[in-house]
C-alpha cells in the first residue's frame, strides 16, 4: 500500500514524501526478504532520483531493481523497470541505451501479449494506456 501511495506522491511532484514512503518499502521488503517488493521499491527510488536529476544514483537504483525483478521473473515489473531506464537514458541523452531499454520493454510486452489466447483479452491488453505508452516510445 505504501508503494502505491508513494507512486501517487511521485506523480504529484511530492518527491520528499514519495522518497520517505519508498524507503519504508525498501526496509519492509528487505526485512521480509521479498525480492519483488524490494525491486519495485528500488525502481520507485530510481524514478524519484530521475525527477531530482540525480541520474547516476537513479541508474544504480534502477539497475538494482532490474536485477532483482529478473531473478523473480515478473514480466510486468521488468518491462516497467526497463521503461523507467529508457526514460532515464532519454534525459541523459543516451539514445543508444534508451533504445535498448525501450526495445526490451516492448519485447516483453509483445511476448506477454502473444501468450494470451483470448483475442479480446489480447486486444484489450495491447490497447491499455500504459502498454500503448511503452509501445509508442520505441
Amino acid at each position: 500500500m505504501k508503494n502505491l501511495k508513494a507512486n501517487i506522491m511521485l506523480s504529484r511532484g511530492d518527491l520528499d514524501s514519495a522518497e520517505l514512503l519508498a524507503n519504508q518499502c525498501v526496509k519492509a521488503a528487505t526485512k521480509r526478504g521479498i525480492k519483488k517488493y524490494l525491486g519495485k521499491a528500488e525502481r520507485l527510488l530510481g524514478e524519484i532520483l530521475i525527477e531530482r536529476e540525480q541520474y547516476d544514483q537513479s541508474e544504480d537504483k534502477l539497475r538494482t531493481a532490474l536485477t532483482l525483478l529478473e531473478e523473480v521473473g515478473n514480466p510486468k515489473q521488468i518491462w516497467e523497470t526497463s521503461a523507467s531506464l529508457a526514460e532515464l537514458y532519454k534525459r541523459m541523452n543516451r539514445t543508444d541505451l534508451q533504445r535498448e531499454q525501450s526495445q526490451k520493454a516492448v519485447g516483453i510486452v509483445k511476448s506477454t501479449a502473444e501468450k494470451l489466447q483470448d483475442k479480446t483479452l489480447k486486444a484489450t491488453f495491447l490497447a491499455a494506456s500504459p502498454i500503448r505508452q511503452i509501445i509508442e516510445k520505441t
